[in-house]
């Protein structure tokens, strides 16, 4: 494949695609688009070169594959395979063709199965088993798993967010949310004991500044009394629609502080 020029591999996969495929061309401003030969290159190794239309422009075939997939409604674009998140069976249940209870039984889940969630359609999580089956689950029967375990005391760079639990040594057990950055007021972090489906209740949030920088942050507190096991806790941080889950291990009496600074 590396020894043929672009121009002949062009040639033929011209010739190859349109005695295989209806023709399929798309109009985006003065270029033109054959999709199905679009395609075709973006399977080769030559994918990621770029090309060179009449306009001097330099595409890639990535953007005119981008051109041809967004021109389809989305009624008819497959399932993504792009894994939003992961769930956890709480115990056996159904899995469907669709999202709905009335919709066809196409198997099911034992309790414990770690599943893919590729879409979400109100309550219901569009999801891939692991033998490959693409189906429809209730969420409310099912717990998310972290997108991440992360180490205390390490910084952890997410979207426009970095994370950081930090822990001092305390004979007291307790976590405290520190959300700091231009957009403080914008995100949302939720905080997930062991083994819990819900967040624990947040019992005030107060307006404080860094002494060192003067920079403003949220301090966000739980209960006086509230009790704090060791076991893996998470945190969720929703900015812009966003959700994203992250989770260490408290092994030992201390003082956490969990900082989350978006900008």
């Amino acid at each position: 494949m590396k020894n043929i020029s672009v121009a002949a591999l062009l040639l033929f996969l011209q010739i190859a695609v349109s005695s295989a495929f209806a023709q399929e061309w798309i109009t985006v401003g003065d270029e033109e688009y054959n999709c199905e030969l679009i395609r075709a290159i973006a399977e080769s190794d030559l994918g990621a070169q770029p090309f060179v239309r009449r306009s001097g422009r330099s595409y890639t075939i990535v953007e005119w594959f981008d051109h041809c997939d967004t021109d389809k409604s989305d009624a008819n674009r497959a399932p993504s395979d792009e894994v939003s998140f992961k769930v956890t069976v709480k115990s056996s249940v159904n899995l469907r063709d669709c999202a709905g209870t009335s919709c066809n039984r196409v198997g099911q889940a034992t309790s414990g199965e770690i599943l893919d969630v590729l879409d979400i359609d109100d309550d219901w999580y569009q999801v891939r088993t692991p033998n490959g089956t693409i189906a429809f689950i209730a969420g409310w029967l099912t717990t998310r798993l972290p997108d991440h375990v992360v180490e205390t005391d390490k910084p952890y760079l997410l979207d426009n967010c970095i994370i950081v639990p930090d822990s001092s040594r305390s004979s007291d057990m307790d976590i405290n949310i520190i959300i700091a950055g231009d957009r403080r007021s914008d995100v949302t972090v939720d905080l997930y004991a062991p083994t819990q489906a819900s967040p624990l209740r947040v019992d005030r949030q107060l307006d404080k500044t860094f002494i060192d920088t003067g920079e403003p942050y949220i301090a966000q507190f739980y209960r006086w009394n509230q009790w704090f096991p060791s076991g893996l806790y998470t945190i969720e941080v929703l900015l812009d629609g966003v959700s994203h889950r992250l989770a260490w291990s408290v092994s030992e009496r201390a003082q956490y502080n969990v900082f989350v600074s978006c900008d």
